[in-house]
């Protein structure tokens, strides 16, 4: 990959629009790009957001960004957003020059209060990956409606809730953490994610007992100048959550920026890809047509009926005799609650992955306030979740198995096509084939090297089959 960049190209649309796309394939060149014009625009004021701790706190100030002066909020007194929203605020001084040049997670950024936004005015922000911007929250019913509606209200125009009176909050968050620092113990349930979501202005309510998480729109709109570095954003969620919020974005030239090809990458894909057809017994696991095959309801259907097992012997006969893939040579994904029943009955998923390093998860999957993110082993299960980020720790994998068809909770979808201008299909398919995409590039070819993959719902292979340009 060349070194040389136009950064023409982004300038360009920042004159169109504040927030700019820079939509490309894994591979294309897209962070080494940003990070060289952060480094010759000799920016001072930048706050580059990632999934992961261990780029925000170790590969990109001593590596990608290395001698720019990079820091990242630390735990302790206050806990990483608190010390986030001081970095932003007043900078960094360590070296005798004040500096405002930050690192930090999603989960830090999204987690900002309120009186941070204005401060975001002087910075300009790259988010690597979509923020995960609206979720439905599992758990929330009607005892949740009693509770919250006793201190607080909706706002019938945009379903936003508010608190009454939120200082008691800070007082209990206080206890918690100065309880936390003693013990390294903590008591977090679901409520207090809950009222977190409702004190940061980002809780709302769809209908009864029906409740989500939607991040505030000021996150991008009071910065200065945003980039957000991701591939299949037309029609994704933080495309329609745009939309919902009325905020305007531009897409950067990738051909005049210097990234690679699309059509390119495009082609070494589907060169690596060695299509795995699945036996016709899983299509007839589908009798019932009331079920797509493999979405969680069928798998629950599949539960109900004692099928598993059956089940189990097909994929045990596809991995050995199809795929020629051993116990430790494989990923996998099907819905989470089923993935023990599953291995129970498929004996060539109960193998374990030799890991280079302990495995490390986008740390937005933990919200409590040390953030903890990695696994104390350096082995992992072969199952990975189906939206699992971008992870380099099973690049060495060979063999790919997606037994899910993956689909978005029917609230949020409601919400995101009543509020966009985008079709239920559009946004239904663009979801399929992102998590898909997410999931294949965690295996060997995100170093482009062959891959043999075996996608057996119908919809989501056909999905990725037309990206490709391939026949259906």
């Amino acid at each position: 990959m060349h070194n040389t960049y136009n950064y023409s190209a982004i300038e360009e649309a920042w004159e169109q629009s504040t927030i700019a796309i820079l939509d490309s394939c894994p591979g294309s060149g897209k962070t080494t790009a940003i990070t060289s014009f952060l480094k010759d625009s000799d920016l001072n004021h930048v706050i580059f957001v990632t999934p992961f701790i261990s780029e925000a706190e170790k590969e990109l100030p001593e590596n990608k960004l290395k001698g720019m002066g990079y820091k990242y909020p630390k735990g302790g007194h206050g806990g990483k957003v608190h010390n986030l929203s001081k970095l932003i605020q007043w900078g960094d001084t360590s070296t005798g020059n004040r500096i405002h040049r930050i690192t930090c997670t999603h989960s830090a950024y999204t987690r900002l209060k309120p009186e941070s936004y204005d401060q975001l005015g002087n910075y300009t922000v790259v988010i690597d990956e979509t923020l995960d911007v609206i979720n439905s929250i599992d758990g929330a019913h009607d005892y949740t409606d009693y509770l919250l509606q006793g201190r607080g209200t909706v706002d019938q125009s945009n379903k936003r809730f508010t608190f009454n009176e939120d200082r008691w909050f800070e007082k209990y968050k206080n206890t918690e953490v100065e309880q936390y620092n003693k013990t390294g113990k903590t008591t977090k349930d679901l409520m207090y994610e809950i009222c977190q979501m409702g004190i940061n202005n980002q809780l709302y309510r769809y209908s009864s007992g029906n409740w989500f998480q939607m991040l505030p729109a000021e996150l991008l709109t009071k910065a200065k100048r945003v980039i957000i570095m991701t591939h299949g954003f037309k029609n994704s969620f933080m495309h329609c959550w745009m939309k919902i919020n009325g905020i305007s974005n531009s897409f950067i030239d990738t051909k005049k920026l210097g990234l690679l090809p699309e059509h390119l990458l495009i082609a070494q894909l589907r060169k690596n890809i060695n299509f795995i057809s699945a036996p016709r017994k899983f299509q007839e696991l589908s009798e019932d047509r009331r079920y797509e095959i493999l979405t969680k309801s069928h798998w629950d259907h599949l539960e109900d009926k004692g099928r598993i097992g059956e089940l189990g012997k097909s994929l045990d006969s596809l991995i050995k005799e199809k795929m020629k893939a051993s116990k430790e040579n494989i990923i996998w994904t099907a819905p989470k609650k089923l993935r023990t029943t599953i291995e129970k009955h498929t004996s060539r998923l109960r193998g374990k992955i030799k890991l280079e390093k302990n495995f490390e998860l986008a740390d937005s999957d933990f919200l409590d306030e040390d953030e903890l993110d990695e696994q104390l082993n350096s082995v992992h299960s072969t199952w990975l979740p189906c939206n699992i980020k971008a992870s380099n720790d099973f690049r060495h994998i060979t063999n790919c198995l997606y037994a899910y068809s993956l689909n978005p909770p029917p609230d949020v979808l409601n919400l995101l096509v009543t509020g966009s201008e985008f079709s239920r299909n559009d946004i239904l398919d663009t979801f399929k084939l992102n998590n898909l995409l997410q999931f294949i590039y965690r295996g060997s070819i995100r170093d482009n090297k062959p891959m043999n993959l075996c996608i057996i719902p119908e919809h989501t292979e056909k999905l990725l089959k037309e990206f490709l340009g391939l026949p259906v």
